[in-house]
């Protein structure tokens, strides 16, 4: 009598669909996570980018600029978006296929007293998951927003 000890064909597959209703239930949730954690992070970027443009406007008395492309984010010595970068930061290619930069029409700028001479938004919006991150600066201060959608135009939120 011949007894066989190993697995048959339907329950290698039973197992492997198991494994896949497994990964789609856990991995799943875990890539939005990652995606929020991601936008957070870029958000607490953009808050420290634009709080060091306002400090290196007042260490070297100079007006200073924040502006931003689809993929990057600067700081330049001027009051516009000319001249050498003080600090720039490029998203990595493989976060650039879901995250972009967007910014108000004018630059956001400072004064060499470190006020803001010229107020705007800049944004970092998750195409994966339909959220943005904006920070609002204006002569009051720097303000930070999230949401879900598309970055708004303006800071009325």
């Amino acid at each position: 009598m011949y007894t066989s000890k190993a697995f048959s064909l339907i329950e290698m597959l039973v197992v492997i669909a198991i494994f896949a209703i497994l990964a789609y239930i856990f991995i799943g949730p875990g890539m939005v996570w990652y995606h929020q954690y991601k936008l957070y992070s870029e958000g607490q970027r953009l808050h420290y980018l634009a709080m060091r443009a306002k400090t290196y406007a007042i260490s070297n008395t100079v007006y200073t600029s924040l502006c931003a492309t689809n993929s990057s984010i600067s700081i330049y010595p001027t009051s516009l978006c000319t001249g050498t970068a003080v600090e720039s930061y490029t998203l990595p290619s493989y976060e650039s296929s879901y995250l972009s930069y967007t910014e108000t029409s004018n630059p956001i700028s400072f004064d060499a007293r470190g006020v803001t001479s010229q107020n705007g938004n800049v944004c970092v919006y998750d195409s994966y998951i339909n959220q943005y991150y904006m920070i609002c600066v204006s002569y009051a201060g720097i303000r930070d927003t999230s949401g879900t959608g598309a970055c708004p135009t303006n800071c009325s939120i």
